[in-house]
């Protein structure tokens, strides 16, 4: 611990005199409460000692105890010379406002140096710079012990910086390679335009290594400048990224990144000599020579297809529409003959499709016509529609006549790919829409379209299964009327023939009633056409004509109808005119 002096003294000035009479009575000597900063106090009693020291030249004992103390002075931090003392003493006297007794006693002290040596205060004489080598040497030491400590701090923190770019340079590196591995194992990519793109991402990477590998091996360089590149190396992995980015969005739909930043399939390629698209053939074309169509390979949902690019008309006899659905998905709004090929049937018919009423997409399936009531010569009932390859097909040429579309299985595929059906009559058209018609009655066929078969559904066969038949159930369908009738009715027919028969059979035909009674009740109500089922297997009326018509009427009657095509409603019978059916 450094001692401490104190002093307790009358200010003095660098003008005051003691004489040995001062010295011996009027000052106690009390060197305890004078801190070691403390210069002025330290000049005043320097300069109290060094004149009393003067007066007591035959008091040996009291002038060595005051020259002890004189040394004592000196030799303490800060310490005090007669000349410069001397110019702290001064400036106390003229009392200059920054040297002040209140001011820094440090600051007091160096000015007060500096006064020694330039003689401020002085009249002229030169002052000696003895006293001050000691203080310079001590300032070069402190100095010198300074810049080697600063050199110490400089290598650790220069140590630290380049162990934290050693770690972010490993770091980097592993997050890098794994990045590369992803990209390897993740982007199944055949084409030069996805290798392009991989390998200008892959430069990117590279590059970005190397300037952070540049800027960890220049440890001389400044820190300003080491900074400067790490925000480049930051900037470039962050352009690296964005592309990856992109390029792993693109291959999810097996396409591949352009220089526009977009996503798009791989140039064209036209020598393709392939059944199966898959993904490595991605974007290529083929001409297909079974359909004439030019085709491109695409992923669809989850599977890879054959797209026709040029997809020739749909409806044609060389490219059949599946049916009136399949039209409209193809855009097209306009009624008309088109060829249709329902799923099943091995060869396509044309057929008149309503494009434009009731939602469009209804295409004619079975036409006939009640011409009077009972037995009578121009009347023609609609033939069965299980009848393979219909019947004397022409749906331009329908007045007043009966016809079949002419598929291989007659109308049952038509109708099991079928989600709705019409049954319109009135009128006599030879050709046209649905607009021709009087009446018209949509029904709803998701739920029972699978089911339809058309067997025969008369009184001797299914329609109570007689005779060894098995009985078809009666199940409901809704009824809406759109034209004529209008209304939303639940009616019941058979499950797989869609028919109803009156207990002698007569009449028997394609559609509904609101009985719920037995297979031998009658009903009057609809909507409900004839069919040439009427008759079939009861015998009888041998005067009458006998129409077999495969593969399940042996004995029908097409001129035979029992009061007419009935319509909705109680009593609503001997309606006269073409009945038809379409399919959707």
């Amino acid at each position: 611990m450094m001692k401490t002096f104190s002093l307790i003294v009358a200010v003095a000035t660098a003008a005051t005199v003691y004489a040995a009479d001062d010295c011996y009575d009027k000052y106690d000597l009390d060197l305890s409460s004078i801190g070691d900063n403390n210069v002025l106090a330290k000049c005043q009693a320097l300069q109290m000692f060094e004149e009393c020291v003067k007066s007591m030249d035959e008091n040996e004992e009291e002038k060595s105890k005051y020259e002890r103390m004189i040394n004592t002075i000196k030799g303490s931090n800060l310490a005090a010379t007669s000349s410069s003392c001397e110019a702290i003493l001064r400036r106390e006297a003229v009392k200059e406002p920054q040297f002040s007794s209140q001011n820094n006693d440090l600051q007091m002290w160096t000015a007060a140096q500096n006064d020694v040596i330039v003689g401020r205060h002085g009249t002229g004489k030169s002052f000696s710079l003895w006293n001050m080598s000691a203080d310079v040497n001590n300032l070069k030491t402190s100095i010198v012990q300074s810049m080697q400590q600063l050199r110490r701090d400089l290598d650790n923190n220069t140590e630290n910086i380049n162990s934290d770019l050693d770690q972010l340079k490993e770091d980097t590196d592993t997050k890098l390679d794994e990045l590369s591995k992803n990209v390897i194992s993740n982007l199944q990519v055949q084409s030069d335009a996805t290798r392009d793109a991989v390998d200008a991402v892959a430069k990117d990477l590279l590059s970005a290594k190397a300037t952070l590998t540049g800027a960890t091996g220049k440890n001389s360089q400044s820190i300003n400048s080491l900074t400067s590149q790490l925000r480049s190396t930051q900037d470039a992995l962050t352009a690296s990224s964005t592309t990856l980015k992109k390029v792993t969005e693109c291959s999810k739909t097996y396409e591949f990144l352009q220089a526009d930043g977009k996503c798009s399939p791989r140039p064209v390629s036209t020598d393709l000599n392939t059944k199966n698209c898959t993904k490595d053939l991605i974007g290529g074309v083929r001409f297909h020579t079974n359909t004439s169509a030019l085709e491109i390979c695409l992923l669809k949902g989850k599977k890879f297809k054959w797209q026709q690019v040029v997809q020739t008309e749909v409806g044609t006899e060389s490219s059949p529409a599946k049916g009136g659905q399949d039209l409209l998905d193809a855009g097209i709004t306009e009624s008309g003959l088109y060829w249709i090929k329902p799923p099943g049937d091995t060869k396509a018919a044309e057929t008149y499709c309503d494009m434009k009423l009731y939602g469009g997409g209804y295409c004619l399936a079975n036409v006939g016509f009640v011409g009077g009531l009972g037995h009578v010569s121009s009347n023609r009932n609609l033939i069965n529609m299980n009848r393979p390859n219909g019947y004397k097909w022409k749906p331009n040429a329908r007045q007043s006549t009966h016809m079949l579309i002419d598929l291989p299985t007659g109308a049952v595929n038509m109708a099991q790919g079928s989600t709705s059906m019409i049954m319109a009559a009135g009128g006599n058209p030879n050709g046209g829409g649905l607009k021709e018609y009087d009446y018209v009655y949509e029904i709803g066929l998701r739920e029972h379209a699978k089911d339809l078969n058309f067997k025969n559904g008369n009184r001797y066969h299914g329609g109570c299964g007689q005779s060894g038949f098995q009985r078809q159930p009666l199940v409901t369908f809704k009824v809406t009327g759109k034209k004529g009738d209008i209304g939303t009715w639940n009616k019941r027919a058979t499950k797989q023939s869609m028919m109803l028969s009156w207990s002698d059979s007569y009449p028997a035909g394609y559609g509904f009633s609101g009985t719920r009674g037995s297979c031998t009740s009658s009903w009057h109500d609809g909507p409900f056409f004839p069919s040439v089922h009427c008759g079939d297997g009861r015998g009888g009326y041998g005067q009458w004509e006998k129409f077999v018509s495969p593969p399940d009427v042996q004995e029908g009657r097409f001129m035979y109808t029992y009061r007419g095509w009935y319509r909705v409603g109680n009593g609503a019978v001997n309606n006269k005119g073409q009945t038809s059916i379409w399919f959707k």
